[in-house]
């Protein structure tokens, strides 16, 4: 028996309750720490992979010698060309021969001299392809030939070589003439233990042959192939003529020598014969040079065979006072290198110009050249890639990657008299040779040449491009191609999927929530929640087919009851609540919510019904194309006899943005030449009503508009003004002539439809005035219409994000206490005015929290960007346009990304900039988040 007033016995923790506490403290914790370990790690390991891609490369010398037992050897060289492996190289001669000598082991030693002329002729100009492989020769007698120059190598078995070749050790050379074998000028070599390889220099030249009928001394010359395998030849000669040739080649099916024809246009030098000349790859240009930098460019397009091909543009590309010490072509024969002798000059190219040369087209200087000790006197292009390598007058080594602007490494050669300069086939060597027959041989660790912090990020100019211009493009048909690696559109991608999903999928989660969590029953609230979050399983896979297959074809045939949905819609809604608000009380208060789902159900069904009759009556309003622009379409025009009296903007040519402009005078544009629409007479009137029945090209199309073939932007603007205009006026007159309509519900409602009728007009006279700037929005906000695009986009994964938000919103907004409620609602408010006054404030920072969560699944989203867009990188707004998203980028490249290259590491960048973005997003977010928490703690 107890003992009244006593203590009662205190229960004593176990051991184990200690011990499975104690356990479960240290399992969270380490969980805890595993998880940022893990995300620190992948930091960690993307900044290993990318910071390879900004760092420079390195240059060491690995040998040098002189020109040794040839006297003509020995003589200033014109040309340089290397082998693969660093062994060998040609030494080109003004008398016209090429010298093959070692570079590698017994540097300086002539193996063989090769001869360029025959049958008494003389070398008075050569022309070699950027990177070597073709060559070109001029001779005194006016002819001239083509060819191809190299070094070509073989494995071979020991038991295939001389004795003495037999016993070479690992990294050692030997002339096959000190083998014993005199019948090749070549060398065996020994890389590895178990590999021999032996190496010939080769030359083969066509037979010569007159370009024109002048037997006058070629002067200056330039032969180019590109990547298809058309050749083209420049020529200027001595007695102040010139010429311009297309060679053709063919084979004979039984074999033998191959055919050259040529195909030959006179150039209208002008009586000056230039200090050198150079041809595009493509053959449209062709560029005369002076000592002094002028340059005269010949445009071929468009010349017949019996006339001269004429200048088209005349222009210095050095500074005042400046003289050129050097020049040369990249490699694609489309960039051209100049120096000038005060650090002048840079990388040029011809591209689009409005205010260029007599064809559109002008010399634009797109790249610098990187800043060195003194004046550039050669340079050396590569082979493969866009590597340059430049020699300056004060003996200074630069390597440098033109697209990218990165200095890739620097040296000094040590060179009294440099003149040459040439990197290796394989862009891992690069060879100095000095006038006097000296030469230094570097090795070249050139890394990630492509990558810069300027050609990731920054806009490039690219070639033949008239502007920089963010640009992504990881492969290319040749090596000439540029590569373009910004990042910038997919970056832009990556934000704009986000933001037009978010725009659709915020609003609908978060009222949805505030309705299911203030006004759904209990019980029809138990069965809606689940099935929204029933949504979030659905694969991303499976939501991108559906926007694929489904909706972007619908939304492509039914774009303009779309467009109407999206106004008609809301003023259906706010016409079904004012009718609700009609409703007595008494009546109203007795429906249950099940029904009331029910009515809203059918009065977005009324909504849609009313889009599908509206959208294309609204259409035809709009979007009917003029007369003029039917018959443009149909091909019925007529050249423009008076230039004078077309409007000012075509006066000095069309840009691609001023196009749209011409649709609504009934003009076109062909070729710089303006046409104006013509009625049809005769037969030609029905051939061509038929073709415009036939293509549609006088009915309604709001996609037809959309690509720019017919219409004024004022339709556009006035639909891109209606919404907020209109919004902005009930407005305004709800908050200063509420006071007129009283407590009347039908002076309410006329109050409002006044105020949006207002709004409208508005809308058209701000169409109208943004119409007269010669503003339009098909060249920003909106444009061309692809199927699978933005909008399609926005809708599905708006769906995918929707189930996260409304969840965790409607999960903050039925924990707030109902007692703020009931305060609320007692001091006079509506329930309405509660939940938006009262409750989503103080809810305000869940909800803030399910809205970055949201963002998080949009931004990383990747199966649905990749099935509903055209996956293309743009930096367009247009809402109707397709781009890629970081995410997207990496799933569709990464698995043929060779490991380690800069392909490799780009897409590792783009992980690491989608972790910055995100980390950078929910930080403040979480900032944001903990704002919303103070301020709605005291409540």
């Amino acid at each position: 028996m107890t003992e009244t007033g006593s203590t009662p016995a205190r229960r004593r923790t176990t051991a184990s309750v200690h011990l499975w506490d104690r356990t479960a403290e240290l399992v969270i914790t380490a969980g805890g720490l595993t998880v940022l370990g893990a995300v620190l790690a992948i930091c960690v390991y993307l900044f290993y992979e990318v910071a390879p891609l900004f760092s420079q490369g390195e240059i060491e010398e690995t040998g040098r010698g002189a020109v040794v037992t040839d006297s003509a050897a020995s003589a200033p060289a014109e040309g340089l060309i290397t082998d693969e492996f660093g062994e060998a190289a040609f030494w080109m001669r003004p008398s016209g021969a090429v010298v093959t000598l070692l570079i590698g082991n017994e540097p300086g030693r002539v193996l063989t001299t090769l001869p360029l002329a025959a049958n008494g002729k003389s070398v008075t100009v050569w022309s070699m392809r950027p990177g070597g492989q073709e060559i070109a020769l001029g001779f005194d007698d006016g002819t001239v030939t083509y060819g191809a120059i190299g070094f070509d190598w073989r494995v071979v078995s020991p038991d295939q070589l001389p004795e003495a070749a037999r016993s070479l050790e690992v990294g050692q050379i030997m002339t096959l003439a000190d083998a014993g074998d005199d019948r090749s000028p070549g060398w065996v070599s020994r890389p590895r233990e178990d590999l021999f390889r032996v190496s010939e220099p080769e030359l083969e030249l066509r037979r010569p042959f007159r370009v024109g009928r002048s037997e006058s001394p070629v002067v200056a010359l330039d032969y180019q192939v590109n990547a298809a395998g058309r050749r083209v030849l420049a020529v200027a000669r001595e007695d102040r003529t010139g010429a311009f040739a297309q060679i053709r080649e063919s084979r004979p099916l039984g074999g033998g020598a191959p055919r050259v024809r040529t195909t030959v246009w006179d150039l209208d030098l002008g009586g000056v014969t230039p200090d050198s000349l150079f041809v595009s790859a493509d053959g449209a240009d062709v560029l005369a040079l002076d000592g002094d930098g002028a340059v005269r460019r010949f445009g071929t397009g468009g010349v017949a065979r019996d006339e001269a091909i004429p200048v088209v543009e005349q222009r210095s590309l050095l500074r005042e006072g400046e003289e050129l010490t050097s020049m040369g072509w990249l490699l694609g024969a489309q960039t051209l290198l100049v120096a000038g002798s005060d650090g002048g000059g840079g990388a040029w190219f011809v591209a689009p110009e409005r205010a260029g040369g007599t064809d559109g087209r002008a010399l634009v200087r797109a790249h610098p050249l990187p800043v060195g000790d003194g004046a550039y006197v050669a340079f050396g292009p590569a082979a493969s890639d866009r590597l340059v390598a430049g020699l300056t007058d004060a003996g200074a080594l630069l390597v440098w990657h033109q697209t990218s602007d990165k200095l890739i490494a620097s040296t000094q050669t040590g060179a009294s008299d440099p003149a040459l300069v040439a990197l290796s086939p394989r862009g891992d060597l690069v060879l100095g040779a000095s006038s006097d027959g000296g030469f230094s041989l570097f090795g070249l660790e050139a890394g990630h040449t492509e990558a810069s912090f300027k050609s990731v990020f920054a806009k490039v100019h690219y070639e033949n491009t008239p502007a920089p211009a963010w640009v992504y493009q990881s492969s290319a048909g040749s090596d000439a191609a540029e590569p373009k690696l910004s990042l910038t559109p997919l970056i832009w991608g990556t934000l704009k999927a986000t933001l037009f999903a978010m725009l659709f999928a915020v609003p609908v989660a978060v009222l949805a929530a505030l309705y299911s969590s203030e006004f759904m029953s209990p019980e029809l609230h138990k069965v809606v929640k689940p099935a929204l979050e029933l949504m979030a399983s659905l694969p991303s896979v499976v939501l991108g087919f559906v926007a694929a297959f489904v909706v972007a074809p619908i939304a492509a045939e039914h774009l303009s009851e779309l467009i109407a949905g999206a106004f008609v819609l809301p003023v259906v809604a706010v016409i079904g609540a004012t009718a609700w608000q009609a409703i007595p009380g008494r009546i109203t208060r007795r429906v249950g919510s099940g029904f009331r789902l029910v009515i809203i159900g059918i009065a977005m069904a009324v909504g849609i019904a009313a889009s599908l009759v509206i959208g294309p009556i609204g259409e035809a309003v709009l979007f009917t194309p003029t007369r003029e622009a039917a018959l443009v379409g149909a091909g019925s025009v007529e050249p423009v006899a008076d230039a004078s009296g077309l409007p000012a903007f075509t006066q000095d040519g069309v840009a691609e943005e001023e196009r749209l402009r011409l649709a609504p005078l009934g003009l076109t544009e062909i070729d710089g030449l303006f046409y104006r629409a013509v009625e049809p007479t005769g037969e030609a009137a029905a051939e061509v009503e038929s073709a415009i029945e036939a293509g549609g090209l006088a009915e309604p199309s709001m996609r037809r508009w959309l690509d720019g073939a017919f219409g004024s932007a004022t339709p556009g603007w006035f639909l891109l003004l209606l919404a907020p205009t209109a919004v902005l006026a009930v407005i305004m007159a709800k908050r200063y002539a509420s006071r007129m309509a009283g407590d009347s519900l039908v002076a309410d409602a006329l109050l409002t439809l006044g105020a949006a009728i207002g709004g409208a007009g508005v809308a058209f006279a701000g169409a109208w005035v943004l119409t007269s700037m010669g503003l339009d929005p098909r060249l920003s906000i909106i444009g061309p219409f692809d199927q699978r695009n933005t909008l399609v986009v926005a809708i599905i994964m708006g769906f995918a994000v929707i189930p996260i938000i409304y969840t965790i919103s409607d999960d903050a907004m039925r924990s707030v206490p109902e007692s703020l409620r009931s305060a609320s609602l007692g001091a006079g408010a509506t329930p309405w005015q509660t939940a938006v006054r009262v409750v989503l404030p103080v809810a305000g920072s869940g909800v803030f929290s399910a809205c970055m969560i949201g963002l998080g699944r949009a931004v990383g989203e990747t199966m649905i960007v990749l099935m509903a867009t055209g996956n293309t990188p743009e930096m367009e707004l247009n809402i109707f346009s397709g781009f890629r998203t970081l995410a997207a980028n990496i799933a569709v490249e990464l698995p043929e990304a060779p490991k380690g290259g800069t392909h490799y590491r780009i897409l590792f960048l783009c992980g690491l900039v989608l972790f910055t973005m995100t980390f950078v997003i929910n930080t403040t977010a979480e900032a944001v988040r903990q704002r919303f928490r103070k301020r709605s703690a005291a409540l």
